[in-house]
């Protein structure tokens, strides 16, 4: 299910429903998608698409603190 825009922080809280949360960014040096594929547990899983330009540090910082894998 693709959900309607949200803001960052509220996009955060829904996340924490799931059982599994990405957001990709291009900064990430030690997981990739398919060391999160494999760690993955079974559920729902969240995909955050950000803007055009990627996600800045500070919100990778509050996903991360989130639970979310980068």
């Amino acid at each position: 299910i693709v959900e309607r825009p949200v803001k960052f922080a509220e996009a955060l809280k829904e996340a924490s429903l799931l059982e599994n949360a990405v957001i990709p960014y291009e900064n990430e040096e030690k997981t990739c998608l398919k060391e999160f594929i494999k760690v993955a547990k079974k559920g729902s899983v969240g995909i955050f698409i950000g803007p055009e330009g990627g996600f800045d540090n500070s919100e990778i910082e509050m996903a991360v603190k989130s639970g979310i894998i980068p």
